[in-house]
C-alpha cells in the first residue's frame, strides 16, 4: 500500500535525570496536542510505578499502578522498587489512507512520553512505559527491552508473566456497559449499571460519565498476548478501582493447569497490546473515535490492490431454519449445485460480490464436524468447488469459502496451505472462518484445549491472518477473539463476529429491541462487526424465535453496523417477494468516504450517516429502542450549492415490531444541504436513507441478437437484448451507483440485465445484457426496455428519457426476412450513423461530424432545394440552450428507398472557431453529439418521425475507432462498438483492476469473466489484455 502522509512532524525532548535527583524528582508529564488531556506518571517514594489521566484539570482516571509480576525462570515483581531512569517526549502528526474503512483519511496526530524504568535492586530489570496523548484518548503500553540480565547461555531466556498489575481507577460510580469474561464468543447482550456493581468483565467497557463525558477502555495491537479484561477491586473514597485481569493458558483434563501462566515471551523487545481510553463529548464520537486504530501498526501488506469490499448472500439463514441442512449425511443437504447456482444467479442479477455457502466440505457434521474427517479442500458429492466458483466468476461474483474448524486450530493450520492455494488458484479472494465450540484444541482430539480469549488463541488467529494475506484472501472470523484495530496492519482481516448476532434470533427467544442500538456503542468500538443484518421475513420465523424489529429497522442495520463485507443474511426468495425495499440493500455500498452520527443515546437511539467512498452520496441509517420517536434529522453535512435526491424508507402507518413489523414507507424528495428531513420511528423501529447527487441519464439503444448469433429472429429462437446507457448529465455517476435495466417484451415478462457498478462519467456509455434469453414467438413484438426502474438510480432527475421501444418482427421457422417491421406507404428518415470525418482527433484537434441518412419507406423522400435535408447537432446537450450550434443543408434531392446518403456539417453559430465554421475543436473526454434528420420540419409527410433523432459517443483523443450511432428507428441498434475507450468502461467497481491487462483472460464488457481462449467465444466485443478484441 502507498503511504500517503499528508503532514508529519516530529519533535523530540530527553529528560535524564540524575542519582542525586532520582528521589527529588519522579513525576513526568505530558499533554495532548490541544492540552485537553494530560497524563502525569512517574514512581512513588516505595518505587511503584504508576499514572493518572486528566481532561481540562479535571482527573478522569486517578492514580493507578502499572507493572507486572513474572515466575518461572525469573521470579521478579515488577511493579516496585523502580527509579526513573529518563524519559523522552515526542509529538507526531500524520495523516494515513485506509483501503477500506468507515473513512479514507485518519489524522494520527499524538504526543508520546517514554518512561524509561530500572529496578534499584536484584537483576536490575529495564522496564519502558509509553504513554500517547491524543486529543480524544489516549494509550500506553509496556516494553521489556533486550538487556543482558534476560540473557543464559547467549539464548534470552523465556519470561513468564503471572499477573499484570495495571489499573484503571475512575473517578465516581459511573454508569457502563460490559459482558463478563467468560461470555462465549462474547455472544451476549451488554449489560447497564454502575462501576461498582461490574465484577470480572471483558472490553470494551463504555462508560458515561455525564452528558458531555463519553469513554471506551479497551486495547490496541494485541500481538502475541492474552486479550484484555478487566476485574473489580472495590469502590472506596468515590473511586471504581479496576485491575487487569487475564486469562491464562490452561488444559481441559488437569483442574488449573497453568491457569496462572498468562503469557509467554521469549524474544526482545518485548512489547505487549495498547491499554487504551477514547474520551469523547458524545456517544457518536466514540464510533468516529481512532485512537485504537492509531495505536495499531501500519500496513504490512505492500500491495493492497487486491483487498476489495462488497455485499453477499448466501445459503446461511435458511440452515438456521432448518430448511436444510450443514451436514450432507442429513437431507436436505443445504451446499449443493443446484442451491448455490440459485444463490449465485441473484446476486449477479443484483450486483453482490459474493455467495456464501456453509457445509460445501467433508467431515461437516451439523454443528459439529467430524475431526478426523475434516477437510477444507475436498467437497461433499453433491457439491462441484471448482465448477461452482468458475460459475460465479462467469456471472460478475465470487463464492465466499467457508471455513469451519469445529475449535481444531491445529487441524486447520495443517491444511491451511494447501487449501488457501487451492482457494487462490480458482480465484477465491474471501473466506469465512468458524470456531464453533468452547475451546481451540491443540493437537489431537484428546490434546490441549486452550480457551480462543488466551495467548494461544491470539497466536492462532494471527497465523491465519498471515497465511491467508500471501494468498491473496480476506477474512471473516467467526468465533474470534475480540478486535483491537489489527485491520490497520493486516487489512485481509475483514471483520469478526464477536457479538450476539442475527442467528440467535432463529433459534432463540431473540434479542431485545434495545440490544441493536448498543452494540455500536460496545462491541462495535472494537471493530468491524459481521452481525449479519436485514432479515425481511419474521413473523414466525422459527417456532417463537424471530427477530424484535420492524422491517426499515433492518434496513437501518445494514448501516448502523459497519462491515467491509456486508451479508444480506436473508432467503433470496424473501427479497425477491419484496424488491421496492430491497433496492436499498441494493444501492449501498460497503466502503466509506466518512463517517458521522448526528443524534444517539446508547441503548436508546442512533442515526449513522456515511459518505460513500470517492463521491458525494450518503447512507443513513437510525434505530430505536421499544419506544417510538420522532427525529428532525438536519442535513448540513451535504456539500453545498449541490442539489441531491433523498430516498427514504421509514416506518409505515401503524407499523409495531410485535405484531405489525413490515409496513415501510418509501418515497424520494428533492433535498439540500439546509434541508430537514422529519423522521418518525415505530417501537423497535428504524429508517434509512439513501442521498444522491442529481444526473441525467438516457437509454440510449436497444438492440437483439440470437443466442447463438445473427439479429435475424425466427420462432423459437433464444433472444438477448442489449441496451445502452448513456450519461447525458453535468455530473459524473460514481463507482458504485448500481445502473442497471430491464427489457418488457409486448408489455409483459420482464427480462432483466446484469448490474454495472463501475461508474459513468459525463458523456459516457455502457451497455447492459439481459442475463436470461427470450424465447422468440412468430409475429410482431413491441420492445420497451427502461432503466433506473423502481427506486434504482434514485439521482437521475429527467426520468423522461429513461426508456426506449422499438418493433422486431419474428419469422416463422425456416422463412426468411427482416427482424424489424418495415415502414409501408411512405418515406421515413433516420440516422444509421453519426461519425468522424478524420482518422484521427488529438485533444484540441478539429473536428468534422458525418452522419449517414437512410430512407427506409417505400417511397421517394421530397427533398428539394425548397424542401431540403436538413440537419441539427447538438453537443453535450448544449443545442437548446444558445450555446454551440451545427448544422447541414447541403443535400437537395430526392432520397430513394432504401437509399443512404453522407451529410457532412455546413454551419453553425456561436463557434469560437468562427461564424459558421463546420469544425469543432474537440476537447479531452467523453462527448455525446444527438443529431435531428429534418429538424425544423421540412418535409411535411414523414410517416414515421419518431426515429428522426440519434445519438453517437465520442471519446478524445480519438484514434480509428469507429463510433457507435444510437438511433431511434425500430431496428437494432449497433451496440457492440457503444463507445472509443471501451476499455475504462467494461468493468463494475471492484471488478476494474489491473487484471484484465495482466492476465490471459478474456472479459466481456460488464466485466465478466469468459475464459482464457477465443476459439469457442460467440461473436462480440470482448477485453483481453487490456484492448478491444472483436469476435466476428
Amino acid at each position: 500500500m502507498k503511504h500517503r502522509f499528508l503532514k508529519h512532524s516530529l519533535l523530540l525532548l530527553t529528560f535524564v535525570i540524575t542519582p542525586s535527583a532520582l528521589l527529588a524528582d519522579r513525576v513526568e508529564q505530558v499533554s495532548s496536542p490541544n492540552g485537553n488531556l494530560t497524563v502525569t506518571a512517574g514512581t512513588d517514594d516505595s518505587g511503584h510505578p504508576y499514572y493518572k489521566l486528566s481532561r481540562r484539570g479535571q482527573e478522569i482516571i486517578t492514580r493507578s499502578a502499572l507493572g507486572y509480576l513474572l515466575t518461572e525462570s525469573i521470579n521478579d515483581f515488577l511493579d516496585n522498587d523502580f527509579d526513573v531512569s529518563f524519559s523522552n517526549i515526542s509529538e507526531k502528526d500524520e495523516t494515513w489512507h485506509q483501503p477500506w474503512g468507515e473513512e479514507d483519511a485518519v489524522r494520527n496526530h499524538y504526543k508520546e512520553l517514554t518512561m524509561h524504568l530500572q529496578r534499584r535492586g536484584g537483576l536490575r530489570i529495564k522496564l519502558d512505559v509509553v504513554f500517547r496523548v491524543f486529543d480524544n484518548g489516549f494509550g500506553f503500553r509496556y516494553v521489556i527491552p533486550k538487556q543482558d540480565c534476560l540473557r543464559s547461555n547467549n539464548k534470552d531466556i523465556t519470561l513468564v508473566i503471572s499477573d499484570e498489575k495495571t489499573e484503571f481507577n475512575f473517578k465516581g460510580d459511573l454508569q457502563a456497559w460490559t459482558i463478563p469474561y467468560d461470555t462465549k464468543a462474547y455472544e451476549r447482550e451488554w449489560g447497564k449499571g454502575p462501576l461498582s456493581g461490574k465484577k470480572w468483565e471483558c472490553t470494551p467497557m463504555t462508560i458515561e460519565a455525564n452528558p458531555n463525558l463519553y469513554m471506551m477502555l479497551h486495547e490496541a495491537n494485541l500481538t502475541d498476548y492474552s486479550p484484555l479484561c478487566i476485574n473489580n477491586q472495590g469502590f472506596w473514597d468515590d473511586i471504581a478501582h479496576f485491575k487487569v485481569q487475564l486469562v491464562g493458558w490452561e488444559r481441559a483434563d488437569i483442574p488449573n493447569y497453568q491457569k496462572n501462566h498468562l503469557v509467554y515471551t521469549d524474544y526482545y523487545p518485548f512489547y505487549s497490546p495498547w491499554r487504551m481510553l477514547a474520551v469523547e463529548t458524545t456517544p457518536g464520537g466514540l464510533i468516529t473515535n481512532r485512537v485504537m486504530l492509531n495505536l495499531n501498526d501500519p500496513c504490512k501488506i505492500e500491495d493492497t490492490s487486491w483487498l476489495k469490499t462488497g455485499k453477499y448472500v448466501g445459503i446461511w439463514w435458511t440452515l438456521h431454519l432448518n430448511d436444510f441442512s450443514w451436514s450432507e449425511t442429513d437431507k436436505p443437504h443445504g451446499a449443493t449445485n443446484n442451491n448455490t447456482r440459485h444463490y449465485i444467479d441473484f446476486a449477479s442479477e443484483h450486483g453482490f460480490e459474493g455467495v456464501l455457502v456453509e457445509g460445501w466440505n467433508k467431515g461437516w457434521n451439523g454443528m459439529q464436524p467430524v475431526v478426523n474427517d475434516l477437510s477444507m479442500t475436498e467437497s461433499t458429492p453433491d457439491y462441484d468447488f471448482r465448477g461452482l466458483q468458475k460459475y460465479a466468476h462467469d456471472n460478475g461474483t465470487s463464492i465466499i469459502v467457508h471455513n469451519e474448524t469445529g475449535g481444531y486450530s491445529k487441524r486447520y493450520e495443517n491444511q491451511m496451505e494447501k487449501a488457501f492455494s487451492l482457494y487462490q488458484s480458482v480465484g477465491a479472494n474471501v473466506i469465512k472462518t468458524g470456531y464453533v465450540g468452547d475451546f481451540l484444541n491443540t493437537g489431537g482430539v484428546d490434546d490441549w484445549q486452550q480457551l480462543p480469549h488466551s495467548q494461544y488463541g491470539v497466536r492462532h488467529f494471527r497465523k491465519v491472518i498471515e497465511e491467508a494475506a500471501k494468498h491473496h484472501l480476506m477474512v471473516i472470523n467467526h468465533e474470534p477473539v475480540m478486535p483491537t484495530g489489527l485491520q490497520r496492519t493486516y487489512p485481509n482481516l475483514l471483520s469478526g463476529e464477536g457479538v450476539k448476532g442475527q442467528e440467535w434470533n432463529a433459534w432463540s427467544t431473540g434479542s431485545s429491541p434495545s440490544h441493536t442500538v448498543t452494540i455500536p456503542f460496545t462491541r462495535g468500538l472494537a471493530g468491524p462487526m459481521d452481525f449479519t443484518p436485514s432479515i425481511f421475513k419474521f413473523l414466525d420465523v422459527n417456532g417463537d424465535s424471530r427477530p424484535h424489529t420492524t422491517l426499515a429497522k433492518q434496513l437501518a442495520e445494514f448501516v448502523c453496523f459497519y462491515t467491509p463485507w456486508q451479508m444480506a443474511a436473508d432467503k433470496i426468495e424473501n427479497y425477491q417477494n419484496n424488491p421496492r425495499v430491497f433496492t436499498f440493500l441494493e444501492n449501498i455500498p460497503s466502503n466509506w468516504e466518512k463517517t458521522i452520527v448526528p443524534d444517539a443515546k446508547i441503548g436508546e437511539y442512533i442515526v449513522t450517516a456515511r459518505q460513500a467512498r470517492g463521491t458525494n452520496n450518503w447512507y443513513i441509517g437510525g434505530m430505536t429502542d421499544a419506544n417510538a420517536r420522532t427525529i428532525n434529522l438536519r442535513l448540513d453535512f451535504l456539500k453545498p450549492g449541490k442539489k441531491y435526491t433523498a430516498v427514504v424508507y421509514e416506518d409505515g402507518d401503524n407499523a409495531d415490531y410485535k405484531e405489525n413489523p413490515y409496513p415501510v414507507n418509501i418515497y424520494k424528495k428533492g433535498v439540500n444541504n439546509n434541508s430537514v428531513l422529519p423522521i418518525k420511528m415505530a417501537c423497535s423501529g428504524g429508517f434509512a436513507i439513501q442521498i444522491v447527487e442529481n444526473y441525467d441519464v438516457e437509454a440510449a439503444a436497444l438492440s437483439w441478437e440470437r443466442v447463438n448469433g445473427g439479429r435475424d429472429i425466427k420462432d423459437g429462437d433464444g433472444v438477448r437484448f442489449k441496451m445502452a446507457v448513456l450519461n447525458t448529465g453535468d455530473t459524473d455517476i460514481p463507482v458504485g451507483e448500481v445502473i442497471s435495466a430491464h427489457v418488457l417484451v409486448d408489455g409483459v415478462a420482464p427480462f432483466a440485465t446484469v448490474v454495472y457498478k463501475g461508474g459513468l462519467k459525463r458523456g459516457q456509455s455502457v451497455v447492459l445484457e439481459t442475463r436470461q434469453p427470450w424465447t422468440a414467438t412468430t409475429g410482431a413484438h413491441t420492445l420497451t426496455a427502461t432503466i433506473g426502474y423502481g427506486f434504482r438510480l434514485p439521482g437521475d432527475d429527467n426520468a423522461s428519457n429513461n426508456s426506449r421501444t422499438k418493433k422486431i418482427n419474428v419469422k416463422p421457422s425456416g422463412e426468411e426476412g427482416g427482424d424489424y417491421i418495415p415502414v409501408r406507404g411512405g418515406y421515413d428518415l433516420y440516422i444509421r450513423k453519426v461519425s468522424i470525418d478524420e482518422q484521427s482527433v488529438p485533444v484540441n484537434g478539429m473536428v468534422k461530424f458525418v452522419a449517414e441518412v437512410v430512407n427506409a419507406g417505400d417511397q421517394p423522400a421530397p427533398i428539394n432545394n425548397d424542401a431540403l435535408l436538413g440537419l441539427g447537432f447538438r453537443i453535450d446537450g448544449k443545442y437548446a440552450n444558445s450555446d454551440l450550434a451545427m448544422w447541414s443543408d447541403h443535400f437537395r434531392r430526392e432520397l430513394q428507398p432504401g437509399e443512404t446518403v453522407k451529410v457532412y456539417v455546413t454551419g453553425s453559430i456561436n463557434n469560437p472557431l468562427g461564424p459558421n465554421s463546420d469544425k469543432w475543436q474537440a476537447a479531452p473526454g467523453y462527448h455525446y453529439v444527438r443529431v435531428w434528420v429534418d429538424d425544423v420540419n421540412r418535409l411535411k409527410k414523414e410517416v414515421n418521425e419518431s426515429n428522426n433523432i440519434a445519438v453517437a459517443v465520442f471519446k478524445f483523443p480519438y484514434d480509428k475507432q469507429h463510433l457507435t450511432t444510437f438511433s431511434t428507428g425500430d431496428q437494432p441498434d449497433d451496440v457492440y462498438n457503444v463507445s472509443t475507450g471501451i476499455a475504462e468502461i467494461i468493468t463494475p467497481a471492484d471488478k476494474q483492476s489491473s487484471s484484465t491487462s495482466r492476465d490471459d483472460a478474456y472479459y466481456d464488457l460488464q466485466g465478466r469473466r469468459i475464459g482464457t481462449s477465443k476459439d469457442n467465444l460467440k461473436r462480440g466485443i470482448y477485453i483481453h489484455k487490456g484492448k478491444k478484441v472483436i469476435v466476428r
